[in-house]
């Protein structure tokens, strides 16, 4: 998502600068990286020159990869042509110390290159630096021949971090945590990544955030840790236990008296298009006297002549008042909130240090999303009945809005998963691209105390939603999946303290349901109880991040859906490439997921000759292109057999040429696996 890249030379001519370098300089700032180079590195026997006959760094170019790597292409030379190995470090502290940079693929930080020319290698910066950090580095290159003779280091200051947004998409180690705090709680939030917390059951303060962000060790940035905090968009909390007669009273819940707010498509219009629609929705036919962003479609809905009680409809089970995220007033009333006023912490409390109680998170956990669930979701006779569909790309707004005025902060999302589902009209106003987290809640294991699991619901997470969710997260501003778990089943099934190793009841249970989230779907779990208070580490205990299994090819679309309440079956595998058609200067592509522990990417392999599987490398002679996915054309008008979440465009090729196409999905993981099926179309390209 962010792009930005800098280069450090000798005086000797640098070799010229590709397209896309070119281009990431014209649109990227320049940083200088030859400044206030450190003698005493340079030169460490006082000052003398470097040697003609030992090696030669000529220059160093940056250009940062998905989730803050930071990709180094190192320009070097040898008088003698000795195969020459490049030693890489960094300082955090000027030079005064150095230590071994951590680089993807190398056990250690030297590398291996030839006498001459240009050596590419991925330097893991989050590892080396944290997931805080945003000042430059210094990193310092020093060139060894076989004969053991070093020539003179070049030391280079990295780009900065423009976000921890950069760093989210790294996190593989959350917790979730809602109870109080004391020196404990610190002690264990401060070893994982990312923290998420609530700031009014703790009563959050600057000094607590500031003790979990700065990790263990506050002078080491490595173990920093992001901390979000908990924000209601779709209830307004504030009013949990206040009557109707004492919201109106109140100015803060009187608004301009103009809500509550109905559906302005009308009566029993679920499914129908979004588009278009009024953010503000229309006047309630029962009535006003609240604020504009109240919602009272419920009661209309129930009302045999539709005409509603005109009074904000409330979360059933907790008591908050339904809100429409779309209304700009409730954005400004959320941004201004105070703990000190209202007993909640607004937007700005929680982001900034200079404002109410100024707790400076680096970001939000925004709940109560799914307030804009489809309407098919719930009736009068559901727990919690919740008819707002209509809200939906007012949330969609109010999340892009929180984007442009907090860049930098870091945005997770819980549940909300209509929006990355093409069967709904929600897809149209997808989050995706303004949030750095998603929080897949109660994937499996959930918080009802009756059952393991519902076996309708988790197939139908597993088999439908998530193949969608995962095209979703590894698009090119795509979002990294939190998953959340819950001990909480029958007492004979599962014990809540086989989470601490105190009992071994369920333990299997917990242990398919890591297997489940991390290891097939690709997200990063996290187990708790139903009041997410059980500090635990159970997953950081039996989670195994490792991965040598190439990506399992998967389907957006299932043919094999089931009626409720019989579980879903697995979906058939669309595997590879899936189309290809000719199109003016080149051919596009389009096929579906692959589904990995890690984030997937796709490979196009091209040639004019048939592909030869028989042979040892058949791919040996084939062209091979990193594809930029974007949605197929079709698939936002929902999953069938005819479209597919992917498509591209590759252009470059001969006119009135055969081609053979095939692609691959490959894991981001340090193992790079990559699968190997052998589906192959073929098409002739235009005149």
């Amino acid at each position: 998502m962010f792009h930005q890249q800098s280069t450090c030379s000798r005086t000797r001519s640098p070799r010229p600068l590709s397209w896309r370098r070119i281009a990431l300089i014209s649109s990227a700032l320049l940083i200088s990286a030859c400044d206030e180079r450190l003698p005493e590195q340079l030169h460490p026997d006082g000052g003398a020159a470097a040697d003609n006959s030992t090696p030669e760094i000529l220059q160093v170019e940056f250009d940062n990869g998905r989730g803050g790597e930071l990709e180094l292409t190192i320009l070097h030379a040898d008088a003698e042509e000795d195969p020459v190995r490049l030693e890489i470090s960094l300082s955090l502290d000027e030079g005064s110390t150095w230590r071994p940079a951590r680089l993807k693929g190398h056990s250690s930080n030297l590398v291996s290159a030839g006498p001459g020319g240009e050596t590419r290698v991925t330097w893991r910066r989050l590892q080396d630096t944290g997931f805080r950090h945003r000042k430059q580095i210094l990193l310092r290159v020093l060139p060894v021949d076989d004969a053991g003779g070093e020539g003179e280091p070049l030391l280079v200051r990295t780009p900065p971090v423009e976000s921890p947004r950069l760093a989210a998409l790294e996190v593989n180690h959350p917790i979730i945590y809602y109870g109080e705090f004391d020196e404990n709680t610190v002690a264990h939030l401060e070893s994982y990544q990312l923290a998420v917390v609530h700031p009014t059951t703790a009563e959050l303060t600057r000094e607590s955030i500031s003790a979990i962000q700065d990790g263990a060790d506050p002078a080491d940035p490595r173990d920093d840790v992001l901390v979000l905090c908990y924000l209601s968009v779709g209830e307004d909390l504030r009013t949990v236990g206040v009557s109707y007669e004492e919201m109106r009273d109140d100015p803060r819940f009187r608004g301009d008296g103009s809500g509550p707010r109905v559906d302005p498509r009308g009566v029993n219009m679920g499914g129908r298009s979004l588009a278009g629609i009024d953010p503000l929705g229309a006047p309630s036919p029962g009535g006003g006297g609240f604020a504009s962003w109240y919602l009272d479609d419920n009661s209309v809905t129930n009302d045999p002549d539709q005409i509603g009680d005109g009074l904000p409809d409330r979360n059933s089970i907790f008591g908050a008042a339904f809100v429409n995220a779309g209304d700009p007033a409730w954005f400004e009333a959320l941004q201004e909130m105070t703990f000190d006023d209202s007993g909640i912490f607004g937007i700005r409390e929680i982001l900034t240090t200079d404002y109410g109680r100024g707790l400076g998170c680096d970001g939000l956990f925004l709940d109560t999303i799914d307030t804009a669930a489809p309407n098919s979701f719930t009736d009068a006779s559901s727990p919690n009945q919740s008819e707002f569909e209509w809200t939906a790309p007012g949330f969609s707004a109010f999340i892009e809005r929180l984007r442009n005025s907090y860049p930098d902060a870091v945005l997770m999302q819980n549940r909300g998963l209509f929006f990355f589902n093409p069967d709904f009209p929600h897809y149209a106003h997808n989050t995706g691209r303004d949030i750095d987290l998603l929080l897949f809640e109660s994937y499996r294991l959930d918080s009802n105390r009756s059952s393991e699991f519902n076996p309708y619901f988790f197939t139908d997470n597993k088999y439908n939603y998530m193949p969608k969710i995962a095209a979703e997260a590894n698009r090119p501003d795509g979002f990294r999946v939190i998953s959340l778990g819950y001990a909480e089943g029958p007492v004979d099934r599962i014990a809540l303290d086989t989470l601490r190793d105190q009992n071994s009841l369920g333990r299997d249970i917990l242990l398919r349901d890591i297997f489940e989230t991390q290891d097939l779907a690709g997200f990063r779990h996290y187990i708790t109880d139903a009041g997410i208070t059980y500090l635990n580490h159970f997953v950081r205990r039996y989670g195994e991040l490792s991965d040598t299994v190439a990506p399992m090819w998967s389907s957006t679309y299932n043919a094999n859906r089931t009626p409720f309440p019989e579980p879903h079956r697995e979906p058939d595998a669309r595997i590879g490439i899936r189309h290809a058609e000719a199109r003016r200067g080149g051919v596009l592509v389009r096929w579906d997921v692959a589904l990995d522990k890690y984030p997937v990417e796709y490979l196009l392999y091209y040639q004019r000759q048939p592909f030869d599987f028989s042979r040892p490398q058949p791919l040996a002679g084939a062209t091979r292109v990193l594809l930029e996915p974007e949605p197929g054309e079709g698939y936002e008008s929902g999953a069938g057999p005819g479209s597919y979440p992917y498509q591209a465009f590759v252009g470059g090729l001969q006119p009135d040429t055969r081609y053979h196409l095939l692609i691959r999905a490959r894991d981001s993981s340090p193992n790079g696996n990559e699968d190997l099926n052998e589906v192959v179309l073929s098409v002739t390209t235009l005149p």
